[in-house]
């Protein structure tokens, strides 16, 4: 079931630093600040952690479908046998290590936009409004923003909607 889209969403702002520079351009140029998840506060936000592969059987039907999907020429018996080479040349903890590397690297070059459907919430006006002496900003939501309303879509919305 979907929500109904709020009509406005807040973001709130505190007035220190950089943080005063980027609100008056978004006050004075209507330019939004989008922050990488390596500024984040919480190290842990965003985070990806993997422990492991699966199964080494696991694995070797995964990669068996592989062969099946992009070399359908291939035998059962040449994918099984291919599969359990490939299988065997990797070292699993020296592979999670590079995929999470990378994928981290790819989540850390997307900017997050924090807003929250709520102007008057008082751990957020505590925290991102520094302590109640920052500003909370309405932004009135365009009737087609149909990814608000979808957000099953997207596996981020927690970090990205409060």
């Amino acid at each position: 079931m979907d929500r109904p889209t709020p009509e406005i969403l807040y973001r709130y702002r505190k007035l220190l630093d950089n943080n005063r520079e980027r609100t008056e351009r978004l006050l004075k140029a209507s330019v939004l600040y989008f922050a990488s998840p390596e500024q984040f506060n919480d190290p842990f936000d965003c985070k990806l952690h993997y422990t492991s592969l699966g199964s080494p059987a696991d694995l070797r039907r995964k990669q068996q479908k592989l062969y099946k999907k992009f070399i359908p020429e291939l035998s059962r018996a040449e994918r099984r046998h291919r599969a359990a080479r490939d299988i065997k040349q990797v070292d699993p903890a020296e592979f999670l290590n590079t995929m999470t590397g990378g994928l981290q690297r790819e989540v850390n070059r997307v900017g997050v936009l924090c807003l929250s459907e709520f102007r008057d919430d008082v751990v957020l006006w505590s925290h991102y409004a520094a302590g109640h002496a920052g500003l909370c900003l309405g932004f009135r939501v365009a009737a087609d923003a149909a990814f608000l309303r979808k957000p099953s879509q997207f596996a981020m919305r927690t970090a990205i909607l409060l």
